[in-house]
């Protein structure tokens, strides 16, 4: 599955500038893990989520049904990811650590969900200064906001994001995501998350309008 979804959503060989008169040739990506049932993965950012959602849905289409008929209290394999997309710049200790960080949570949803399909959780983070390896700090410094109350109604916290995903689920949100960029501008886009941050009541009104 890996190897499948490497050769599709990415070129063969890129040449690089020429060094001492020669050409040299590299592959786009590097296996830091692959055995048992590990993976640790790094991509170009623009191919990572293809990538990763091919790769989980083929091994989803070829893992057989080895669980027992009438085992109901036995769930079926399924693949759970943590997904990282991050400036090259992220030293791999960084990276691994906050991959680990959103492969437990997606994990730990899954069992607390009792679901017989994997889970995903994600983060996208565009700045080159060193993160916290904390996954679970970061989505809630991102995506955890408290809506003052009004007309007598306390504060309320409210969780910016359903994540960890489903996998369908997931991909429905792509595919979402896909249909964003080409109906709304940048402008628009980025006026619609800063709505979230002004209310329920007014963020509402802005995706109806």
């Amino acid at each position: 599955c890996v190897f499948e979804h490497l050769a599709k959503h990415l070129k063969a060989a890129y040449r690089q500038s020429p060094r001492r008169g020669q050409t040299s040739w590299f592959h786009p990506f590097e296996l830091i893990a692959l055995g048992g049932d590990d993976l640790f993965l790094i991509v170009p950012a623009n191919k990572a989520i293809p990538i990763t959602q091919g790769i989980a849905n083929e091994w989803s289409r070829r893992i057989p049904d080895v669980v027992p008929p009438g085992r109901t209290d036995i769930l079926p394999p399924s693949l759970s990811l943590g997904l990282l997309i991050c400036p090259h710049t992220f030293p791999i200790y960084f990276m691994h650590q906050l991959a680990e960080g959103l492969l437990q949570r997606a994990k730990s949803q899954r069992s607390k969900k009792g679901s017989q399909e994997g889970f995903i959780d994600f983060l996208i983070l565009k700045s080159s200064g060193t993160p916290r390896t904390d996954a679970k700090q970061i989505e809630e410094a991102l995506y955890y906001y408290q809506e003052p109350g009004s007309y007598g109604r306390t504060n309320i916290n409210l969780h910016l994001t359903e994540r960890p995903y489903a996998l369908s689920a997931f991909d429905e949100l792509v595919q979402t995501a896909v249909g964003l960029k080409k109906g709304m501008t940048r402008t628009q886009r980025h006026a619609l998350t800063r709505s979230l941050r002004l209310g329920r009541m007014c963020s509402t009104m802005d995706v109806m309008l």
